[in-house]
């Protein structure tokens, strides 16, 4: 027994033996086997160790991040030469090739500098891409970075407060809805002022300006924010004049993502979050509303020698006992937590000959007002193929479909603006009623705001294809030809249905249906021949020379029904009447050539002339044909002799530039004699003349003169412009009247001109890099000023065409608001006293005492935005700001009217008057707008208007990128969580809902706080 246990044990001893030694001869030769890299990650100038930086092999799309100590081992390699790249937030990447032995763990060290401006940056510009260091225009460029740093809908959002020159006049909460968008002010006063868009070479004009169910449509409504990889905006002539008909307004060029060498990447990004409004108004209680109604009518009565008692007793009868009457909260019932949700996939990837880059996303955004929201689908594929070594292929198509439920911006019958129901109806008003039915007695403005909003539709459905082919024909090094063929297909289908539920609808009309179909194809295609050339290794040269062609067919129809048999038949086909039924069609053509040359010595001197010659069939035939033109030059100093010691500066460089572009932004047939129907003639339909034939009618010209520095310290850590503009817009499309016995009221001819100037400022620096921490900041800002030069002959001021209370007036800034001049309360009875034109106290003004109370365009604006990482962790913040504003806020100083018809009154209203000696503001309660013989107080005045100046932290983006250990076991490349917040703070003396709105701020969606939470995934 005890041998066989001896045994046994010797024979387990032994086995155990021979396990250990198999062990240790076979540990070397598996790692030995292993191949890979390994190695660090540090700063190039600190030496010290980059926590979290990434280290991925593009061919084969495996990667890794380095640890505590910037050390890094990436195994599971197979044999060969691959592509590696490494980077670091707030430092430059780095791309080197490798080659790799099978069993090979290869030594792989790298140092990173610090990111800065980068002089060799590559920009966009018209029809080519130019290094930074050779722009002689005034051109900024905002990043794929920070553009998916934000929670945006739409690509247009993401521009604000980043470039000097460019401002959103006017942005709105209201989903997928666009914002006015001016670049270096608003020159014309009748054409438009929007800037060109163009999409990867692809031109897009808004068709649909108007709306889109009721709100304003949104040219890049159908691009998705994700799909973008840069943006750059064209300010000045030199950079626009190539566009010449298009460029007066500015350029944005948008690019989007392409696809790379190597095995696919994809990409999956899903976010979703909340959104509410920052503030609500505060409004008296019902009771508090009552006695103030009491009071104003017993004021009245003693003004006009009636019995108080009897004025008293009658608010009662009329408005209730404050001791009976509840309080509603009308605002708040129209408002609401909005939510929003974005999802997206795409891949990138190629082999050597044919790279691809495909996506989509979808994004669902409900609002802050009942019943409105938007949601979008998007599609698009970018391929690039190279058939040899001198001729490559690309094609790019964008697919979209968007619905946008719209509630506020162009309005309705009966609603201007969800809030100015809310506001105007009394606080003592029931919502419901006690059966739970709507409340239908509403006597301020004769409807249920909370109903129209849950039953009324009003939805507006868009279907865009935005896509291109190109080929490029390279003859040699020196030589290239590329052709391009762009179209922009877009159909809208708007329907509105004011169902007879609505008491209001069903006694108007008895309920009504209106369907709209709009259709545009615009098609364009250009060709372009392009020679660059070095000589003697000092003078570089390139041009091009190109011709352009465009079309556009627009066409519509429309009907609308009344009488609809039942709440829930609401189609057009059920209408018991058809009371009206629309349609056109229209067309333009434009024609150009255009040429550019370009040369620089020795990276020193550098100079830019283009020539563009436009056709455009809206005008008339003398003078459809326009040429316009730039000129530029600019020296860099630091790169003389007597510079090159100073090591710290690396770009010192002055340019100026002047040109003329054009801009034809009007009707198709403004120059054309125009017939309508009209009358009857031998009993058939008539024909009137409707505008009179113009055929002198030209383009409007932009034309511009820039001077500006640009620089660069201390290896590219600190740079920054500072540039002076002005844009003088000349031959103006304004209405000439025409005397009475012509015929016609008016006719449109090139008269007027107006003037905006400025100074911006851009400034950035690579603030502190020391280890895993890194701080990047960008500021900018403009200030500008606008004049009217000149209107029509001897024609001193104009009533501005968009703006009610407001003048165009030679000599003054634009849209200056023109009131009356308010000058508080006397204290001895309590009554508004007004300024007349001489400065004399008074009761009562006329239309010969208005003045010129100041503009509602901005003195300066800007953003400053801050980027901060600290290995895996990184945090943008980004603010924006604007002063020097006046707003006439319609909404908000309804508050402090003469409360005639029972509507919200501020607490402000406290304040006023009550008794002799009282000094205040506010005169005494009032039940009708205006006191015997005195002027009513509730008219526009300079009282109305309200400073505009804000800052708002714009934006927030934090960030977290998960350790590599964790993300390999789950076969993912990289994963990054992240929260994100928009409209967070705002630091402003307005008093409204939002600073950001332009004019009088009635109709308008002001812009919510949003937060939300996501996550990026690349496997």
């Amino acid at each position: 027994m005890s041998n066989r246990y001896t045994n046994f044990k010797k024979i387990r001893v032994e086995w155990f033996y021979s396990i250990c030694i198999a062990i240790c001869l076979t540990l070397p030769m598996a790692v030995s086997a292993q191949t890979g890299l390994q190695g660090s990650v540090t700063d190039a100038n600190t030496n010290e160790p980059l926590i979290g930086a990434t280290i991925f092999i593009i061919e084969t799309q495996q990667g890794t991040t380095t640890d505590i100590d910037g050390e890094f081992e990436l195994t599971g390699m197979e044999a060969g030469t691959f592509t590696v790249r490494v980077s670091f937030i707030g430092y430059q990447e780095q791309l080197q090739a490798v080659t790799l032995s099978s069993g090979e763990m290869l030594s792989y060290d790298v140092a990173l500098s610090p990111e800065a401006v980068g002089l060799d940056e590559l920009v966009v510009t018209g029809y080519g891409i130019r290094e930074r260091r050779e722009v002689t225009g005034a051109i900024s460029s905002v990043r794929a970075e920070q553009i998916q740093a934000r929670a945006i809908q739409t690509a247009d959002q993401a521009l604000q407060g980043r470039s000097a020159g460019f401002q959103m006049v006017g942005s709105s909460g209201q989903p997928g809805t666009a914002a006015n968008i001016r670049i270096r002010g608003i020159g014309s006063i009748n054409a438009g002022n929007d800037p060109l868009y163009i999409v990867d070479g692809v031109p897009l004009e808004d068709f649909f300006r108007s709306d889109i169910g009721t709100t304003n449509s949104n040219v890049l409504l159908g691009l998705n924010p994700g799909d973008i990889e840069s943006i750059d905006v064209l300010r000045d002539a030199e950079a626009t004049s190539i566009y010449g008909a298009q460029g007066a307004n500015g350029v944005v060029l948008i690019t989007t993502s392409r696809g790379q060498h190597g095995a696919t990447q994809f990409t999956a990004n899903i976010s979703g979050g909340v959104s509410q409004l920052h503030t609500s108004y505060d409004i008296m209680s019902g009771p508090e509303n009552v006695l103030f109604m009491q009071e104003a009518a017993i004021n009245r009565a003693l003004d006009l020698g009636n019995d108080p008692e009897a004025a008293r007793q009658s608010a009662i009868n009329s408005f209730g006992d404050p001791d009976e009457v509840g309080t509603y909260d009308w605002f708040d019932a129209v408002t609401q937590t909005g939510a929003n949700q974005r999802y997206s996939l795409s891949a990138r990837g190629g082999s050597e000959t044919t790279r691809f880059y495909i996506s989509g996303s979808y994004q669902n955004t409900e609002g802050t007002i009942v019943g409105s929201w938007s949601d979008r689908f998007s599609l698009r594929t970018n391929i690039d193929h190279d058939a040899s070594e001198r001729v490559s292929f690309s094609a790019n198509i964008n697919l979209s479909r968007a619905q946008i439920d719209g509630q506020i911006e162009s309005g309705g019958n009966f609603i201007a603006s969800p809030f100015h129901g809310a506001v105007t109806t009394r606080p003592t008003t029931p919502i419901f009623l006690e059966d739970g039915s709507y409340n239908q007695d509403i006597p301020a403005i004769g409807y249920n705001v909370l109903q129209v909003l849950r039953e009324e539709e009003r939805l507006g459905r868009e279907y865009q294809l935005i896509g291109n082919v190109s080929a490029t024909f390279a003859v040699n090094d020196n030589l290239a030809f590329r052709g391009q063929l762009n179209s922009d297909i877009r159909m809208s289908i708007d329907r509105r249905y004011a169902s007879p539920s609505i008491p209001r609808y069903e006694t108007l009309w008895g309920g009504r249906v209106f369907e709209r179909t709009r259709e545009t194809q615009n098609y364009s295609g250009n060709l372009v021949a392009d020679y660059i050339t070095t000589i003697e290794n000092v003078h570089n040269v390139s041009a091009i020379v190109g011709t352009e062609y465009r079309v556009r067919d627009y066409r519509f129809h429309s009907a609308t029904g009344d009488d609809i048999p039942n709440a829930l038949l609401g189609q057009l086909n059920l209408a018991g009447t058809a009371s009206a039924i629309a349609g056109r069609s229209t067309q333009y053509k434009t024609a150009g050539a255009f040429s550019r040359l370009q040369y620089n010595y020795d990276e020193r001197y550098f100079t830019s002339i283009n020539l563009r010659y436009d056709g455009h069939s809206r005008f008339g035939f003398d003078t459809r044909w326009g040429l316009f033109y730039s000129g530029a030059f600019a020296w860099d100093a630091a790169r003389e002799e007597f510079l090159q010691d100073v090591e710290w500066l690396n770009q010192l460089r002055f340019r100026v530039s002047h040109g003329i572009t054009g801009n034809a932004s009007i009707s198709d047939f403004a120059s054309r004699a125009l017939f309508g129907q009209g009358g009857t003639y031998g009993g058939g339909v008539g024909l009137r003349p409707q505008q009179l034939a113009n055929a002198n009618l030209g383009w409007e010209q932009a034309r511009s003169t820039d001077i500006a520095v640009d620089f660069a310290l201390f290896e590219d850590r600190v740079y920054g412009s500072l540039g002076l503009y002005r844009t003088d817009n000349e031959n103006l499309h304004l209405q000439r009247f025409l005397p009475s016995d012509s015929g016609f009221g008016s006719i449109i001819e090139n008269v007027g001109s107006v003037r905006n100037e400025g100074i911006e400022i851009e400034l950035g620096a690579v603030v502190l890099s020391r280890g895993n921490f890194a701080w990047s900041s960008e500021f900018n800002i403009t200030f500008q000023e606008s004049e009217v030069l000149e209107l029509d002959i001897d024609q001193e001021w104009m009533s501005d065409p968009n703006v009610a209370a407001s003048r165009i007036i030679v000599g003054d800034q634009r849209h200056q608001w023109w009131v009356r001049n308010y000058a508080g309360v006397n204290p001895a009875d309590g009554r508004a006293l007004w300024f007349d034109a001489e400065g004399e106290l008074t009761y009562s003004v006329g239309s010969d005492d208005f003045f010129a109370a100041g503009s509602m365009e901005p003195d300066y604006y800007g953003g400053w935005g801050n980027q901060f990482s600290y290995g895996p962790v990184s945090l943008d913040v980004f603010f924006q700001y604007e002063f020097g504003s006046l707003i006439l806020d319609e909404q908000y100083s309804n508050f402090h009217l003469a409360p005639h018809r029972g509507r919200n009154l501020s607490p402000d209203m406290f304040r006023r008057w009550q008794e002799p000696g009282d000094i205040t503001d506010i005169p005494k309660a009032y039940s009708q707008g205006s006191f015997p013989g005195g002027t009513g107080h509730n008219l526009f005045s300079d009282r109305r208007l309200y400073d505009g100046s804000y800052i708002r932290l714009k934006s927030v983006n934090l960030s977290y990128t998960l350790p590599p250990n964790l993300t390999n076991r789950m076969n993912l490349n990289m994963v990054t969580v992240f929260t994100r917040a928009e409209n967070l703070i705002t630091w402003t003396e307005y008093p409204g809902l939002d600073p950001e709105v332009f004019d009088r701020g009635q109709t308008f969606y002001p812009q919510p706080r949003t937060l939300e939470f996501g996550a990026e995934i690349r496997f």
